[in-house]
């Protein structure tokens, strides 16, 4: 793949084209600080042009998009934003008030987990991460210690 993409990069002038195991990746810089749209739409018929000739076999396509929704976040790549979904909100809602003031091994866990996946895209949670790890991991400890 790898040998695949240095060919598409020359060919189809286009630098930002990388790959994660089997799945193509194509990034067009914006230009003037505002994201280009139509640019991308025209590197992104270059690639699958040369990928068509080249017999690259395609099991799925995703044209240029700025926005994108994984595991229930909402990630705009114009503005550079993420956003909750109001019934995701409730959701993170209805759990905090349920847990009330204690604070067990699963919230510490929950919250651990809803982190981890942020911090993918925002780098700074990565911190808060890992105390949250250290704090669920000596719970865990002084539980044991308890019984």
């Amino acid at each position: 793949m790898e040998t695949i993409l240095q060919a598409a990069r020359y060919w189809c002038k286009v630098t930002l084209l990388d790959c994660y195991v089997d799945n193509t990746v194509l990034v067009t810089p914006a230009i003037h600080s505002k994201l280009n749209v139509s640019q991308a739409q025209s590197d992104f018929t270059n690639v699958m042009d040369f990928m068509n000739q080249a017999g690259v076999p395609i099991h799925e396509i995703l044209t240029p998009s700025t926005g994108m929704k994984l595991l229930g976040w909402i990630f705009n790549t114009e503005t550079m934003q993420i956003s909750c979904p109001p019934e995701r909100l409730k959701w993170i809602d209805d759990s905090i008030t349920a847990a009330g003031k204690e604070c067990n091994l699963k919230t510490l866990q929950s919250a651990a987990g809803v982190l981890e996946f942020l911090a993918q895209a925002l780098p700074f949670l990565r911190a808060p991460l890992g105390w949250l790890h250290r704090m669920a991991a000596r719970y865990d400890s002084i539980r044991r210690l308890m019984k």
